[in-house]
């Protein structure tokens, strides 16, 4: 009778477990998206991005000390905002394009970036306007 007690337990002990832990698989795009934005979760509702560095056609400019303060927050819910005061909503609807729509100037302004390489600490883009190829490379803030 104690054998019968004791698997009885184990068995609902195991059950309630698997019940319980549910584990939810991203796939990719999802997994980026998280990289870029945070995970939803209590303390993971935004990522802040520094620029690192910027180039144009090519050519690395040189930053000032106030220009390389400058931010992009993505938010878990798809906003976004940045140290200029741009604010707006952000879509990455593939996993190598990066679409920004500033919501708070006189005429809407949308953005759509090439990713070049989105990791847990790095953030490279490229937006090719007219004739011009600009390349900017964030890096993740540190919690200051």
């Amino acid at each position: 009778m104690n054998s019968w007690v004791k698997l009885t337990t184990i068995t609902f002990i195991f059950s309630f477990y698997i019940t319980c832990s549910k584990v939810e698989i991203l796939d990719e795009l999802q997994f980026q998206k998280t990289l870029l934005s945070g995970t939803g979760s209590f303390d993971d509702m935004e990522r802040i991005w520094k620029v690192d560095s910027i180039k144009i056609n090519g050519e690395g400019l040189n930053l000032s000390n106030s220009q390389l303060k400058y931010t992009k927050t993505f938010k878990f819910q798809g906003g976004f905002i940045d140290s200029d005061g741009n604010l707006g909503t952000w879509e990455m609807p593939s996993l190598t394009v990066l679409e920004i729509s500033i919501l708070n100037t006189k005429t809407e302004k949308s953005l759509s970036y090439e990713i070049k390489e989105l990791n847990s600490i790095k953030l490279d883009l490229e937006l090719q306007n007219g004739s011009d190829r600009y390349e900017y490379f964030f890096i993740l803030r540190e919690n200051e």
